[in-house]
């Protein structure tokens, strides 16, 4: 019968229903594969611009690893490792929670008028966007987070609810960053702008 479900598992990945795969790839005990077929669905999550599916799919490989550690009082090396794997995919996976509010933020034009309802989604870019400046300072991990759409995104929320502190280190963060062309000029005129505010 387990001979019968490894190319099972196979031709339900070719036919696009992974998590059936993965199903299969657990209950043979199969970790390996289970694993490396996560690593693989986060990655294009995270290159397809679907950061919620990612973040979702990185909370899941963190789980994962975290059930692969027999003992947490007196970890073996094996279990050490895939201690270090769950806290840095844990890490990725709030840290694509967070980009994918500034994402939509970015990409949705809709979402940058003065409607009472824009001023909450203001409120979600403003503490996902400290969130992030304060995680990729310290983040070693590889990931697909744009700091130009972190650091633009936190600033202008922050010109709006007048934290203009906050809007001013932003601006200050752009001279170490390659700003695409499309932002330059309004990054521009913001950080003269943000000068003849108050502290």
């Amino acid at each position: 019968m387990e001979l019968l479900k490894l190319p099972y598992a196979e031709f339900l990945c070719k036919s696009d229903r992974y998590e059936d795969a993965l199903k299969v790839y657990k209950s043979l005990n199969r970790l390996d594969l289970s694993q490396k077929m996560l690593n693989v669905m986060t990655q294009n999550a995270s290159k397809e611009a679907r950061f919620r599916d990612a973040a979702q799919l990185f909370w899941q490989s963190a789980l994962e690893n975290l059930s692969y550690v027999k003992d947490t009082t007196n970890p073996s090396l094996e279990d050490a490792h895939h201690l270090k794997l769950f806290f840095e995919q844990q890490q990725l996976a709030e840290m694509y929670h967070a980009y994918n509010v500034i994402h939509d933020f970015m990409e949705n034009p809709f979402q940058r008028g003065d409607t009472q309802i824009n001023v909450i989604i203001w409120w979600q870019v403003f503490n996902a966007g400290r969130f992030l400046a304060q995680k990729l300072e310290v983040c070693q991990s590889d990931h697909q987070i744009n700091q130009v759409y972190v650091f633009f995104a936190l600033a202008k929320v922050s010109m709006r609810l007048e934290a203009y502190k906050t809007a001013r280190q932003c601006y200050e963060k752009f001279s170490q960053l390659a700003i695409p062309p499309q932002l330059q000029e309004e990054i521009e005129l913001n950080s003269l702008l943000i000068r003849s505010k108050p502290f």
